[in-house]
């Protein structure tokens, strides 16, 4: 079998990029590791894989590099939303077009058996127009991140999920909450499958006693109101004056030195305690949450929640919001236990209370709980078999007749 994924892919998130030798290997499109985590399983079995993405660095002309069994095409795409990205419109002015011919062509030219495209946008309209058996993966509900972004941009990205959800494809979600929020239970041939955590955090991860320290971590891509840093700020605050040794360490968009988040935090008198790290490369992003105590998460809407699995992975303990979307159920409500403390993210003071609890007698219980859970449910093996499963299954639905196509 030849699996194509096609989806935001980065060349930092796989082990042999950039390691000392000629190669000058384009870095793709951050954001998504987990999926570096499926190409790497794929190609571990024996599998050839073909990764189709995009690089706003490339103009014109895919680049292609191969090792290990793992094939990466690079596409071109434009830097621009909107206005002109040199002679061209912005992509969004076109529903990333350019970017879905350019993806198209690539998947004519290496002919997978069968696709697997991640999100509802323009990876997930060019699996459809190739008419290849495809498997579409669905990681966000588009309605929602409009709704609190408000945002021309995401109401466009919204118009391309409900093309793509017209078609006959299979689809999946990461968790129960976006099966149910996207309607995949009225389509046939969908299933919830979760985001695999990564073999750096399963290696790192351990049972962790109660520590002396109170090493808070946060990780937060951007300042709107869907990440909602601003309660997780002042709700440091209110924790520190009952542990005045606690730190909170910010990593992400935003919340670099003299960044936005800094800066705003300084303006509110909220900075004392805070350590600003900013973006990481998730490598390094995981050695550093592998230091903390706690991972504090208030983000108002996970459809999965990737940090947090791997924070479980490692065996920290969580505080995050229990109406927050995913995230009770990766925290492993109505599982038995829970992974940490899961509070009211719109209210400082039940997010500090939660810190406490976290920071309790029951610190061991809810790492230790964490800690199985991802090794039951999250591993990358176990979510590769499921994926494998379904593009088995597409391969049969045409050969029954079943077109996949709008």
């Amino acid at each position: 079998m030849h699996v194509g994924l096609i989806a935001p892919f980065s060349s930092e998130d796989i082990p042999w990029v950039n390691d000392g030798g000629e190669r000058s290997i384009p870095v793709g499109y951050r954001g998504a590791p987990f999926v570096a985590s499926i190409a790497l399983e794929l190609a571990s079995r024996g599998i050839s894989v073909t990764v189709f993405t995009s690089d706003s660095s490339l103009s014109h002309g895919a680049e292609v590099f191969e090792e290990s069994g793992l094939r990466i095409v690079f596409c071109p795409a434009r830097k621009r939303a909107w206005g002109f990205d040199g002679w061209r419109v912005g992509r969004a002015l076109d529903l990333f077009a350019f970017e879905r011919s350019c993806l198209l062509e690539e998947i004519k030219r290496y002919s997978p058996d069968v696709l697997h495209a991640h999100w509802g946008y323009e990876f997930a309209l060019s699996a459809i127009s190739s008419r290849v058996p495809s498997v579409i993966s669905l990681h966000d509900s588009p309605r929602d991140v409009f709704f609190h972004t408000k945002s021309l941009y995401r109401l466009f990205r919204w118009a391309m999920t409900l093309k793509t959800m017209r078609s006959n494809c299979i689809y999946t979600a990461p968790s129960p909450y976006l099966f149910e929020k996207l309607g995949l239970k009225e389509q046939s041939c969908s299933k919830v499958v979760p985001n695999p955590v990564g073999q750096l955090p399963i290696s790192l991860g351990r049972i962790r006693p109660a520590p002396k320290s109170r090493r808070v971590v946060m990780v937060c891509n951007g300042w709107g109101g869907l990440k909602n840093p601003q309660v997780a700020l002042r709700a440091f605050k209110l924790f520190r004056l009952s542990f005045p040794i606690a730190e909170l360490h910010l990593y992400g968009v935003g919340f670099e030195q003299d960044g936005f988040g800094h800066l705003w935090s300084k303006r509110n008198g909220l900075e004392k305690g805070c350590f600003f790290h900013g973006p990481k490369k998730n490598e390094e992003l995981i050695s550093s949450l592998d230091m903390m105590d706690v991972l504090l998460h208030t983000s108002r809407e996970e459809s999965f929640g990737v940090v947090i699995a791997e924070a479980m992975a490692l065996g920290l303990p969580v505080v995050a919001g229990e109406n927050s979307g995913a995230v009770p159920w990766v925290m492993g409500k109505g599982a038995g236990g829970v992974a940490g403390a899961l509070v009211d993210v719109e209210s400082p003071v039940s997010v500090a209370n939660g810190l406490e609890v976290a920071f309790g007698e029951s610190y061991e219980t809810f790492s230790a709980f964490g800690f199985d859970r991802v090794r039951s449910k999250f591993l990358r093996s176990v979510v590769v078999d499921e994926y494998l499963a379904l593009y088995q299954f597409a391969l049969k639905k045409v050969g029954d007749g079943f077109l996949y196509s709008n």
